[in-house]
């Protein structure tokens, strides 16, 4: 279960905010990365979308990003011994070298809206 309004509203602020600025940042930055080698060849934008990703510690900060917002959880395992973020994220689809491309549910609430605007 999510922590109490209270606790929300004194601390969620600030982590909400550094999360949207990376998200921003990334977004931003895959906009600007696909604009300015839509000319190059595959490998060539491969390499500088690489670069980016690593030069900008990306991985590293998402899962920053990811920490902060999890503390909001209770992690307290339930009788399904999972907890609640566990139980919430239960059947995400992760990229492997062989693995589907992603789908999305369009009963979603954040894929809902984003399809609308």
């Amino acid at each position: 279960m999510l922590v109490s309004v209270e606790e929300l509203s004194s601390i969620l602020r600030q982590d909400l905010v550094e999360s949207i600025r990376f998200v921003n940042e990334l977004v931003v930055s895959l906009d600007r990365i696909g604009s300015s080698t839509a000319q190059l060849t595959s490998a060539e934008r491969a390499e500088v979308t690489d670069g980016y990703l690593d030069d900008w510690d990306v991985a590293r900060r998402a899962a920053a990003v990811r920490r902060a917002l999890s503390e909001y959880f209770d992690r307290k395992l339930g009788p399904d011994n999972l907890d609640d973020l566990e139980r919430e994220l239960d059947g995400t689809i992760y990229w492997s070298l062989d693995g589907p491309r992603p789908t999305f549910d369009p009963e979603r609430r954040w894929w809902r809206e984003w399809r609308i605007r």
